[in-house]
């Protein structure tokens, strides 16, 4: 079930980090994710519905730290 798990953390992560169509136009351009959906907008509502009601433990995701950092940078 690890490889569940991962793909639940990662989904979990990149819908924190994708809130609006900007986000996930920035990422696109800036390389960090390929968009294959077209739009940006699209994008955004993937992440958003594909996470959507799933139970999460962020101290227990392989990107605990990673949550911990973004959370210090933009507090």
């Amino acid at each position: 079930m690890r490889c569940s798990t991962e793909m639940t953390s990662y989904v979990t992560f990149m819908g924190c980090i994708i809130n609006t169509e900007e986000d996930a136009t920035f990422l696109s351009e800036k390389g960090i994710i390929d968009n294959y959906f077209g739009t940006g907008e699209q994008v955004s509502l993937f992440f958003k519905n594909t996470g959507k009601n799933v139970a999460f433990s962020i101290s227990k995701s392989f990107l605990s730290n990673v949550f911990e950092g973004v959370n210090e940078h933009t507090s």
